[in-house]
């Protein structure tokens, strides 16, 4: 899968779940399956993202709140769930990820 491919995914579940009505577990596998997303190198990453936004998600929203008082002119709150995600990579995954990896996921 391709690596914008793979952040499109990552953006749709986390959008897409409510926890009023299921549980992270259960909505990862039912998105996985829904999507027929085979590939377990893929799959594990979309999953521990989704998770880590979940999990993170207070703090991720507050380093996005100082980013958009400082650019807010050259930013879209609609791209809010993408910043998010690319918090995410740079302060809990880039040492697994490598730099140059996550300067592919952002240019995707």
């Amino acid at each position: 899968m391709q690596r914008d491919e793979i952040l499109r995914h990552c953006k749709k579940i986390y959008e897409s779940f409510d926890p009023s009505k299921t549980t992270l577990d259960h909505y990862a596998d039912t998105y996985m399956h829904a999507q027929a997303i085979e590939d377990d190198n893929d799959g594990t990453f979309i999953r521990q993202v989704f998770y880590g936004l979940t999990r993170y998600k207070k703090m991720l929203k507050q380093m996005l709140d100082i980013f958009y008082a400082k650019y807010s002119a050259q930013s879209s709150r609609g791209d809010v769930t993408m910043y998010m995600m690319f918090v995410y990579l740079a302060v809990f995954r880039l040492q697994e990820l490598t730099w140059d990896e996550f300067v592919f996921f952002v240019d995707s």
